[in-house]
């Protein structure tokens, strides 16, 4: 239970009318905390990669290698007999078996759909399969070897290709404030199960923080409360750094000031281990981490705002 405690449910029903418009505080917005915040963090960026193939090739095949067993493609049957009792209806298992599809199968382009999915050259690949000695998978069931296959392709492709990966500027471009704005007129409508109410209006943007754990419900409580923060904000959805895993957005922008003043992006999870977090995650921070190297921002993970004022 206190693991599921972490975690708010986003799909289960509610009350209509607990929904609440989100207001921007436009003169939040004109505040000299805000606006050097702004500048520091809203540079663009473009990434490029670099990446040993033969060590790509290496991992891959050996990553193929060790995946489980794959089975030609097998038929389960159950036969059972019903009759009406004055208890109801009762049911019983009278046949039933399991026999494999030995027929003729029309074998799928595996190259084709391999090169499609992880755009690795065919050469590549082939080496990978070859090293791999799981062709044989193959034949016994075409579709199952391509889906398994393909995702160990690419959990190792975004692996290399992650720790390879090098940020630079653009110059001229930056995330646009007016985008933010403009949502704001067309209206943020949230429900009151996942925003936290702001007490201290002039320290963030809108009159309520949207969360989405209760991790971050305390990280928004706590900036909201301690006077070490100058501001704080649940950084838009349009703001996104790009990564080769998708888009990466991170959670909050923040300005303290203790001994001396800071300009902060962080990332709040219920762990900062993060061995422990999704593959995806855990790519999307990396790649978030050198983004904010090549911008000169201040980038961590964190579990609480103790965390970043004490860290």
């Amino acid at each position: 239970m206190n693991e599921l405690n972490k975690y708010v449910f986003t799909h289960r029903v509610v009350n209509a009318r607990d929904r609440r418009d989100l207001i921007l505080r436009k003169d939040v917005t004109l505040d000299p905390e805000f606006i050097e915040l702004w500048n520091r963090i809203t540079q663009r960026t473009r990434y490029r990669v670099s990446f040993d193939t033969d060590r790509l090739i290496r991992l891959t095949a050996q990553a193929i290698s060790d995946m489980p067993p794959i089975y030609k493609t097998r038929i389960t049957t159950e036969l059972y007999s019903q009759s009406m009792t004055q208890a109801g209806i009762e049911g019983q298992q009278v046949s039933g078996g399991v026999r494999e599809i030995n027929s003729h199968i029309d074998l799928p382009d595996l190259l084709a759909y391999l090169q499609n999915s992880t755009e690795l050259t065919r050469h590549t690949l082939v080496r990978i399969l070859k090293e791999s000695g799981r062709l044989d998978d193959f034949i016994l069931n075409p579709q199952i070897f391509i889906n398994q296959v393909s995702d160990y392709i690419q959990r190792e492709l975004h692996s290399v290709t992650v720790k390879g990966i090098q940020y630079e500027k653009i110059g001229g471009s930056v995330y646009e404030m007016h985008q933010m704005e403009e949502e704001a007129e067309r209206g943020i409508a949230r429900y009151l199960s996942n925003l936290y109410e702001v007490q201290n209006l002039d320290k963030t943007l809108y009159d309520y923080v949207e969360y989405d754990s209760d991790v971050e419900k305390e990280f928004a409580r706590s900036c909201d409360n301690d006077e070490r923060v100058k501001f704080y904000c649940k950084l838009p959805s349009q703001y996104k750094v790009d990564t080769p895993v998708g888009p990466y957005n991170p959670d909050w922008a923040l300005v303290t000031e203790n001994e001396e003043k800071l300009y902060l992006i962080r990332e709040t999870k219920s762990t900062r281990n993060l061995a422990e977090l999704r593959d995806k995650e855990r790519d999307k921070i990396a790649c978030g981490q050198k983004h904010y190297e090549a911008i000169g921002v201040d980038y961590d993970v964190v579990t609480s705002l103790s965390e970043v004022l004490n860290g």
